[in-house]
């Protein structure tokens, strides 16, 4: 008996659907079988399989099959589901009404429909979303573009009230120049330390000639003593003593009061 086609939902009872499991795991959501299934269901249902619309669905340990013969289906256009009343005795773990066989190539044109109209609103969304997006980047660019001209404007006026700026060139120049000068003085050696050649003078001085230093100028290659003694400042010049490498040079004497002033220059061996 065909079922009559006034409801969008009708409930065909247990014995009119083919059934089987299987012991390994199914879709998590009901629908139509997957090819891989196919081969061990050849020997769990009496029918060609090419001739049976075939639903599948997840059950509790294991997957549970319910088909039908597609020449019943051309009957059931029409409706908006079609399921079994229940499940068979023995088997259990999946809800009946899930399993609708009114999908894939016998889905209602009024489903496929509405399906295609939401997706048509969807893209419909994304589509004014990207225009959206797009309106605002071209309101950021022209911003940033009167930015741009405001800024080389204030430019071009500040350089017209306090004269030319360097060219990029000139700053770059200006400064490898800068950077050239730098390293290059890093490079000169540090002048000679006079602290040795003071502290060897010293340690070497005539304390008993009873002689002041007026002034005392030390390098690390020359040393210029000027004193003042009185007694004989020849004998002052002949007591100081040159450190080792160092070498004496002619003293000069003057008189100065009821006292001699000599001034010994000491000197690095190799200078002139």
């Amino acid at each position: 008996m065909t079922p009559s086609v006034s409801h969008a939902a009708v409930c065909w009872p247990a014995e009119r659907f083919y059934w089987a499991r299987l012991d390994t795991p199914g879709p998590r959501h009901p629908g139509p079988i997957p090819p891989g299934f196919l081969p061990d269901l050849e020997e769990l249902i009496p029918a060609p399989l090419d001739d049976l619309h075939i639903i599948a669905a997840d059950a509790r340990d294991g997957t549970l099959v319910c088909a039908i013969p597609a020449a019943e289906l051309d009957s059931a256009r029409d409706l908006m589901s079609l399921t079994p009343a229940s499940l068979p005795p023995g088997l259990a773990g999946v809800d009946p009404l899930r399993l609708n066989f009114l999908v894939g190539r016998f889905e209602p044109q009024a489903r496929r429909a509405r399906r295609s109209r939401s997706r048509s609103l969807a893209i419909l969304g994304m589509g004014i979303g990207f225009l959206t997006l797009a309106l605002g980047l071209h309101r950021r660019t022209v911003h940033a573009n009167a930015s741009a001209r405001d800024a080389h404007a204030a430019l071009h006026e500040l350089q017209s009230k306090v004269g030319p700026f360097p060219h990029a060139g000139a700053l770059e120049a200006e400064n490898t120049r800068l950077r050239g000068l730098a390293e290059s003085r890093a490079r000169q050696s540090l002048p000679p330390d006079a602290r040795p050649v003071l502290a060897e003078v010293l340690a070497r001085w005539p304390t008993s000639l009873g002689a002041d230093v007026l002034s005392m100028t030390v390098t690390g290659e020359e040393a210029i003593l000027s004193t003042r003694v009185k007694g004989d400042p020849a004998a002052l010049a002949a007591a100081i003593e040159a450190p080792e490498g160092w070498r004496r040079l002619e003293p000069r004497f003057s008189g100065v009061g009821d006292a001699a002033r000599a001034v010994v220059t000491l000197r690095k061996e190799g200078r002139p």
